[in-house]
């Protein structure tokens, strides 16, 4: 009877450590995302390239309340990644070693990084850092800084590409960034996606005048025809502006350099609109009821979802 209790324990024991272990191999990703009721929160894996596949890794709907749990199988591997509800989205750069993500926060304001999250030192260093970038509480040198110095050479690059877009102004930060994700992630795809990207950057070279040497005509490519709403609902498309100059204008309201140079795009449209210029300007956030709310009352012009001018 004895021999039989102890066979029975280690049975137990046993089917417990398998169970533990199963857990430990995936990720769980648990919050709650205030008015984002019954909304679908999805675990993508993305690139640094545009033209790079993002891969939907698990999605999970969110209650009335808009709490969600995320259980990912198999426990990511280092890079960057994001969690996305509707048209909002939170960029998580992880280390490979995190045991659990807890994100919580307001669906509206999640571009603007204002939310929380645990369990990611490296997810929070990047938030912390953008959050400071879209509140124009930083200057350039902090974001340099950062990119120079974040344990994280993966969230250096990420900040890089957000905070200076494709300003050749900042050429040397970018081989900086490029130099470090080289040394820590020798081979990988957010290597070749990044040295695409800077080899796009060095082919834009900005002279002593003041001006810029743009693309060889022969290697420039005719842009897709580009459909999408306004905020009032009206569809444009990109071909209705055959003949005239058009400025394509991609932006994002958590894209700090876009937000700066949002008047200057207002300023000019009115300056040339009457010499047949205008502009198509696509806002990478999209556009749902929320997004809608968040530029009324704009009446400078210098915030646009989705709009010709």
């Amino acid at each position: 009877m004895k021999n039989l209790a102890l066979i029975f324990f280690a049975i137990a024991a046993l089917a417990f450590s398998c169970k533990e272990g199963t857990g430990s191999s995936g990720l769980t990703i648990d919050g709650t995302f205030t008015n984002a009721s019954n909304l679908q929160v999805y675990f993508d894996k993305v690139g640094l390239n545009p033209e790079s596949p993002n891969l939907v890794i698990v999605k999970a709907d969110a209650d009335a309340s808009g709490k969600f749990s995320l259980n990912v199988p198999e426990k990511p591997t280092a890079g960057i990644y994001r969690l996305r509800v509707g048209e909002q989205q939170i960029f998580l750069v992880l280390d490979g070693k995190e045991k659990g993500l807890k994100v919580n926060g307001d669906l509206s304001s999640l571009n603007q990084f204002q939310y929380e999250i645990e369990g990611c030192e490296s997810c929070i260093a990047y938030r912390d850092i953008m959050q400071k970038i879209v509140a124009k509480q930083a200057q350039p040198a902090d974001a340099q800084a950062f990119i120079e110095n974040t344990p994280n050479a993966m969230a250096g690059v990420l900040v890089a590409l957000q905070a200076f877009g494709g300003n050749p102004t900042y050429l040397d930060t970018y081989k900086k960034a490029k130099t470090r994700l080289e040394a820590a992630y020798p081979g990988s795809d957010y290597v070749r996606d990044y040295d695409l990207f800077l080899t796009s950057i060095q082919k834009v070279q900005q002279p002593s005048n003041g001006g810029f040497q743009f693309y060889e005509e022969s290697q420039r490519q005719a842009a897709p025809d580009i459909k999408l709403n306004n905020p009032d609902g009206q569809e444009y498309s990109l071909s209705d502006l055959k003949g005239k100059v058009v400025l394509l204008d991609f932006w994002a309201s958590w894209c700090r350099p876009c937000r700066m140079e949002n008047p200057n795009v207002v300023n000019v449209y009115k300056n040339y609109k009457d010499k047949g210029f205008t502009v198509f300007s696509v806002s990478l956030d999209g556009i749902d009821s929320r997004m809608e709310q968040s530029f009324a009352g704009d009446t400078k012009g210098t915030k646009r979802p989705v709009k010709t001018k």
